[in-house]
């Protein structure tokens, strides 16, 4: 894999006195519960807790996600730009933009990006910062509006460590990465301020030609006590990197000899960007009874210049945008004739400030201008959500999310050409869930999302076009067995009222409505589990199958494998009156996958197995070193794969990537 080592972090190293209390990925609560928690929701949810992150071996922020059931992510080897993630039969091929992500409040998808709607760029996240990360599968929780398609994630950052850290890692392709923190468990004397502090720098040259990255990354939290067993939190980061891009490459020529895998297609591609953001969180209240309240603003400024594998141009896109909103949540439990009931209502607002520019550039130097228009887009919406349990074995939950967005638009190429256009969408989400005996839930639901059109290509192109509209549906259960073990089982149907496809660099196509059915099997169970030692083992198979309906001609939605599957194990164990001995492993196999381009010409690429390890040694005086690796011992050519006029690229993997590094926690 490309970067390797991005996420070694300097806190890798568990305490010896965590270990029985580690936090289980996909250890799941009783749905039956009447609680604003996500895993009460009538749905697939996953919540990885830090710990878990910790230990798990990630090249890539991405790599978070590969080992959860029917998650599949894809590492571009572009520097840079979002990666590809994607759930529920939605393509990894267009940056994640599917998907609806959250950090600490504020939504990190930016609305009408030149590279494609709501493209997702989850760069500037410390892995080694979040406490929390929430995947809801499916558009089922009324809380996400703009891009809550294929699902939602939720990212929350930590408040605070026990103490400062420092570390430092390094391994294959000139990566080298160090990262210190600061934070105490309490206030700091005097201050009332409780913090937490992380910065970074970080290079790599890559596994390909022309793949070098620098960036810096650095945030700083505070954290006050209010009134009401209240938290007020502020969170300043600024992040930044330059990167070369080796781009995506033929296929048929490596295979066939003409060029290597490490080459790249032009030196001069790559790019830039600037982000910097403020936020603000207030939560008061006891859980399920709070009220929760977040701000932010957020300033984003980028340049990427690619080059097309067909034409060989090359193509600038330059985006700045300003963001601002406000969102609020109130949550209310309690009985209701005798009922435990929960009513939840929230409201969003949000405004974005957007320069767009494209142009034909040679060697970063500036040809005609494609694309050039400013626009403003503000979203407003409200949402309600409603838990009833009229028996103690069947609870209810019904809501439905109103959202309110309007676009201005100054295309400065052709100012007759300047549309105004809005609407509204409405997303109901109903869902039922039965629960037959203390360890087991069935479940049902049924929810809508949406994602606006793209105001900088689909809008000016048709002023009339609409928000795209998905319906999704889903059955399952959950069983709870001894020994902390868990087995989940869910089908699902979606289905898509016109299925946007967009080739590299190309324009979008309608391709009509699509139905995406898939099934998830995901199981989790401790072979070992004490204060000295644990084992778990845990698997997942998600196969699915996504169509396009009544259209002549190729039936199969590009770039989605047919499945994929994982198994691995998790261990921990103490040694030497106190050290920490833990490790993760973990396979997965990627089934084969269509590759559409524009014309409807189709092939595929083929599946592929992916390994990932990684082994933690903890000193309980503090110090800590790790070791992991990622192979690709198949095909290196499938995770990236498009096709645009009959022809095949791909942005290879590297067979082997190693890291090690050392940390140092201060007592």
């Amino acid at each position: 894999m490309l970067f390797a080592g991005e996420a070694a972090w300097a806190q890798a190293i568990p305490s010896p006195t965590s270990l029985g209390t580690v936090t289980v990925v996909g250890q799941p609560s009783s749905q039956s519960m009447v609680t604003a928690a996500p895993e009460a929701l009538p749905a697939s949810t996953t919540v990885i807790g830090a710990e878990e992150i910790k230990r798990r071996p990630l090249a890539h922020y991405v790599d978070i996600f590969r080992p959860v059931a029917g998650m599949i992510v894809s590492n571009f080897g572009q520097g840079g730009i979002g990666y590809g993630i994607g759930m529920r039969g939605f393509q990894t091929s267009q940056h994640g933009r599917d998907i609806s992500y959250t950090v600490d409040g504020m939504p990190v998808n930016s609305v009408s990006n030149l590279h494609t709607p709501n493209y997702a760029d989850l760069n500037f996240i410390l892995p080694e910062s979040i406490e929390r990360v929430e995947v809801i599968r499916g558009p089922f929780s009324p809380e996400y509006g703009q891009a809550n398609i294929a699902g939602a994630v939720n990212i929350v950052t930590k408040q605070s460590e026990a103490a400062p850290s420092v570390g430092v890692s390094g391994g294959s392709y000139g990566t080298a990465r160090g990262l210190a923190t600061f934070s105490q468990s309490g206030a700091i004397a005097g201050s009332g301020i409780t913090p937490y502090l992380a910065a970074e720098a970080y290079h790599t040259d890559g596994y390909r030609s022309n793949s070098d990255w620098d960036r810096y990354n650095a945030m700083a939290k505070g954290t006050v006590a209010t009134a009401g067993d209240g938290t007020l939190t502020a969170k300043l980061q600024a992040y930044g990197g330059e990167w070369h891009a080796p781009g995506y490459i033929r296929r048929d020529r490596i295979q066939s000899g003409q060029i290597s895998a490490t080459s790249s297609l032009n030196p001069t591609d790559g790019g830039k960007k600037d982000q910097q953001m403020v936020v603000l969180n207030w939560v008061t209240g006891q859980p399920d009874n709070d009220l929760t309240i977040n701000a932010y603003v957020d300033h984003e400024e980028a340049t990427r210049y690619s080059t097309s594998y067909t034409s060989g141009q090359q193509t600038a896109i330059h985006d700045r945008r300003e963001v601002t909103g406000a969102n609020g949540r109130k949550v209310w439990t309690g009985d209701v004739i005798g009922m435990q009931s929960q009513l939840m209502m929230g409201a969003d607002l949000r405004a974005d400030f957007v320069s767009s520019n494209k142009a034909n550039t040679f060697s970063r130097r500036q040809g005609a201008v494609t694309i050039n228009a400013d626009f403003t887009q503000t979203d407003a919406a409200a949402y309600v959500q409603v838990q009833v349990k009229p028996l103690s074995w069947l609870k209810l939950t019904g809501g439905t999310r109103y959202d309110r967005y309007d676009i201005d638009l100054t295309n400065k190429l052709t100012p007759a050409s300047s549309p105004v256009a809005g609407g509204e969408v409405f997303s109901p989400k109903i869902g039922a869930t039965v629960t037959p005996i203390d360890a087991l839930d069935l479940f049902v639901n049924y929810g809508e999302g949406f994602r606006t059109p793209n105001a900088v290509d689909e809008l000016i192109s048709n002023p009339f076009i609409g928000a795209q509209k998905i319906y999704s549906r889903e059955a399952g259960m959950l069983l709870r067995l001894p020994a902390s073990s868990t087995l989940r089982i869910a089908g699902w149907t979606t289905k898509q009222d016109s299925e946007i496809y967009q080739p590299p660099g190309g324009a979008f196509t309608n391709l009509g409505k699509s139905e995406r059915k898939g099934v998830d099997f995901e199981g989790r169970t401790y072979v070992l589990k004490d204060a000295d030692q644990s084992l778990a083992l845990f698997a997942s198979y998600s196969p699915v199958n996504a169509k396009l309906l009544n259209r002549p001609g190729y039936k199969d939605i590009s770039n989605v494998p047919v499945y994929s599957i994982t198994a691995g194990l998790e261990a921990s164990q103490k040694v030497n009156d106190g050290d920490t001995l833990s490790g993760t492993l973990y396979w997965q196999y990627y089934g084969h996958q269509a590759i559409v381009d524009q014309n409807g010409w189709q092939t595929y690429a083929k599946s592929y197995p992916v390994i990932e390890a990684k082994v933690n040694y903890g000193f309980r005086g503090g110090l800590g070193l790790f070791a992991e690796a990622i192979a690709y011992p198949g095909d290196r050519y499938a995770e990236i794969a498009t096709a645009s006029s009959g022809v095949i690229a791909t942005s290879p993997q590297a067979a082997f990537t190693g890291l090690v590094g050392v940390s140092y926690r201060f007592q």
